[in-house]
């Protein structure tokens, strides 16, 4: 048996002998075929007519690590959508006070001028800004960008989010 094996079922046995009860998860298990694989294990020890007998239990763990795993995911995107709408949210509002603020001025400024294009974009960047607060607040998958030596992996907004009417969009 390999050591390591043989190592984590001492371990086992010594807890069952010490509390009558032992649980392992992704324990390692040698199977008849020679192969090892991961299990959950539980074991307890009866007294059954003056003779100890262990009960054990093997489950492959595969089935609790996916779930564990899907509970994560879960749980990662709705912390990224509550923060992602909060922040849309804060942004939001004095967002519509500048756009609306710069229609007036546009409003005001001779066509053509130097003026007026700096306003033309002002109003063009605000709402590249909206339609990123739309996205922050359509987020439904994570997508990450991944980083480089220099900078974290961020989130993908566009390819995380569906905007209603969007191709693909859930309804």
């Amino acid at each position: 048996m390999d050591p390591a094996l043989r190592a984590e079922h001492e371990r086992e046995l010594a807890e069952v002998a010490e509390r009558g009860f032992a649980q392992r998860f992704g324990a390692s298990y040698r199977t008849q075929s020679g192969g090892v694989v991961q299990v959950d294990s539980t074991r307890r020890r009866v007294a059954r007519g003056g003779r100890l007998y262990d009960i054990v239990v093997l489950r492959h763990s595969a089935e609790r690590e996916a779930v564990e795993a899907a509970h994560r995911e879960a749980s990662e995107l709705r912390a990224v959508t509550l923060l992602a709408r909060a922040t849309a949210h804060e942004i939001n509002n004095p967002l519509a006070a500048v756009m609306g603020l710069l229609d007036l001025l546009a409003r005001r400024v001779p066509d053509g001028s130097k003026e007026h294009g700096f306003v033309e974009k002002a109003i063009g960047a605000s709402g590249r800004i909206r339609d990123i607060v739309a996205r922050m607040n359509h987020i439904t998958r994570i997508q990450v960008d991944g980083g480089t030596e220099r900078l974290p992996a961020i989130l993908d907004l566009r390819r995380s989010s569906e905007l209603p009417g969007e191709p693909g969009a859930q309804r």
